[in-house]
């Protein structure tokens, strides 16, 4: 799996989205619940040598959406009704993000089965690198070891 706070400098998404998405895709999958205190801005920017502006953005950006709650002097902390909002949040991101890549595959002339052969590829590719079973992926067990 990988670590909850990495980002991909080649990636077109901004840094500060990528860093919410992160946080987002960490609530969803339970790695922080409600009431868990999130790393510090400071711990974050170093780790991933961005600015801190850029950590504490993606912070109040998701106060502001109500997953975090920032409490004066003690932190930042996943809010208690984050669970339901993260998981929402994280079904549409990568839903937008697949309509991008099929849209791009149906411009490239690839017909549906075409299609459903490339995602399969891709999705048994992750779950190798990811030192996931190939057949409980393809059977939809999360957990296949």
């Amino acid at each position: 799996m990988e670590d909850e706070w990495t980002i991909q400098a080649d990636d077109p998404v901004p840094i500060g989205d990528q860093i919410a998405f992160r946080i987002l895709y960490a609530i969803a999958r339970g790695v922080y619940r409600p009431s868990d205190k999130l790393p510090t801005v400071r711990d974050i920017a170093t780790r991933l040598r961005v600015n801190p502006n850029t950590v504490s953005k993606a912070y109040r950006d998701l106060e502001r959406d109500g997953i975090l709650v920032s409490r004066r002097g003690t932190g930042v902390f996943v809010h208690e009704d984050a669970l339901k909002a993260a998981t929402e949040r994280r079904q549409a991101l990568v839903v937008a993000r697949f309509e991008g890549a099929v849209n791009e595959a149906l411009d490239a002339g690839l017909d549906p089965d075409e299609i459903q052969t490339v995602v399969e590829q891709a999705l048994l590719r992750a779950a190798r690198a990811r030192g996931k079973s190939t057949e409980s992926v393809l059977k939809g067990d999360e957990h296949g070891r």
